[in-house]
């Protein structure tokens, strides 16, 4: 068996030596099986490959290699490459190093990563280590990647020569890279870099203690988000506590609502509303009636709805009597409704259904109905009869059924007997009706 297999690789290897460019076996050389491979046509690039693949000539890697680096046609370089990969690659590491090495241009560093982090050979560890510092993000990420999945410490020297340069773009580099390499080994190194000279660099450190989850950076981040000297970075900051969910942040975030910077205000309040922290409610709704902005306003409207408090319903008063935003004050309407302190909730909404836009008179017909108390039911009715708005009410009427008082059934058959709008009257009708099922069962 053993003797026909080597018969059979020598024929075959005859065959290639005379099918190969058509040239008598004498004088095929190393510079056709070159030219075949740059070529490109299929039998003859084919034919090379093969005859690569039986005999291994010892000269074509070497010219290969010079052809690939001096060539940027990719079609090429791919021909090339699956010819040299006919090599065994622990015979050729010091070529594909030297490739490797040599490649500037993104797709050929990419797919040459791939390919020799697929072979999991030690010797590729620092040459791919070594694309880390390369200016071209996609290809620093693939050998990231590459290098934790083969898991291979001979990749941290590199990682530290980038670190302790003087560059801040080898620095957010040394901190990119930990994305994907992160070893607790680093966790002082990468908390350290949140005090960073450059704005940059404390930004990249941020997203490295979030993507690693790095509990132990919480204090440095406090500290980054009470006194960094860019807002950028504060307002990363504060990002980073939420999705650590880091309540004890949220005394601080209450002080930050008064900063003087608008941004970093507005991410307090989401923050405050993230982390639900309801005792910051009071202060939330001063700011209501001192801050000017309107996406703060309408950010702080959201985290008060939220919590359904209102802490200081004042402020909720302010911009429903104050605000020149119909939908600002429709806002406001809604949270009372949804806030629901009856004491006071009342009072405002009966001055919020006199209001000169009718989307906000409809907004507080349908707020009055969390509202418990007799009055309500006499100030909706009321409504019904003077307000001019079918929107207003309709909002009303529905309302009075979500009230569901049995003493209102007589009343909807007053309205429906006055009634003159005939698609109005009709939906009366319908109440009535409805209301007399409900409630004579």
């Amino acid at each position: 068996m053993i003797e026909f297999r080597k018969i059979s690789i020598i024929i075959v290897s005859f065959l290639l030596l005379f099918l190969f460019d058509g040239l008598p076996a004498e004088l095929i050389k190393d510079k056709d099986i070159v030219s075949a491979v740059l070529d490109g046509d299929a039998p003859e690039f084919q034919n090379a490959v093969e005859y690569i693949k039986l005999n291994h000539p010892a000269a074509i890697p070497a010219k290969l290699k010079e052809e690939y680096l001096d060539d940027d046609d990719k079609e090429i370089r791919t021909r090339i490459i699956t010819a040299l990969r006919e090599y065994p690659f622990q015979d050729q590491s010091a070529l594909w190093t030297e490739m490797l090495r040599s490649a500037k241009d993104k797709d050929s560093e990419i797919e040459l990563i791939d390919l020799l982090a697929g072979t999991k050979s030690v010797a590729f560890t620092v040459p791919i280590a070594e694309k880390l510092l390369v200016p071209r993000a996609e290809v620093r990420e693939k050998a990231a990647m590459s290098l934790k999945k083969n898991g291979d410490d001979r990749v941290f020297p590199v990682i530290l020569s980038l670190m302790q340069s003087k560059n801040p773009i080898d620095r957010i580099y040394f901190l990119e890279a930990l994305n994907y390499l992160y070893d607790v080994r680093f966790q002082k190194i990468a908390i350290s870099m949140l005090e960073d000279a450059n704005k940059s660099v404390r930004i990249y450190a941020i997203k490295c203690v979030n993507n690693n989850a790095v509990k132990e950076a919480l204090p440095a981040l406090r500290k980054l988000v009470l006194k960094d000297d860019n807002n950028e970075t504060r307002k990363m900051g504060i990002a980073s506590l939420v999705s650590f969910k880091d309540t004890q942040s949220s005394p601080m975030l209450t002080g930050i609502l008064k900063d003087q910077n608008a941004e970093v205000r507005l991410e307090a309040v989401r923050a405050l509303g993230e982390l639900k922290y309801y005792t910051a409610a009071g202060s939330l709704s001063e700011m209501l009636m001192k801050d000017e902005k309107p996406e703060i306003k309408d950010a702080v409207l959201d985290t008060l709805i939220s919590f359904k408090k209102a802490g200081n319903i004042r402020g909720l008063k302010y911009i429903i009597n104050n605000d020149p935003d119909p939908g600002m004050r429709i806002k406001a309407v809604y949270a009372i409704g949804e806030i629901n302190e009856e004491s006071a909730s009342l009072g405002i909404l009966k001055e919020a259904i006199l209001d000169e836009n009718y989307k906000v008179r409809g907004e507080a017909c349908s707020a009055l109905k969390s509202i418990k108390k007799g009055a309500v039911s006499e100030i909706l009715i009321n409504q019904i009869k003077t307000d001019k708005s079918r929107y207003v009410r309709s909002a009303a009427l529905y309302s009075l059924v979500k009230i569901n008082d049995s003493k209102n059934v007589i009343k909807f058959f007053d309205l429906y007997s006055t009634e003159e709008e005939p698609l109005f009257k009709e939906i009366l009708r319908e109440t009535v009706k409805n209301s007399l099922k409900k409630f004579i069962r």
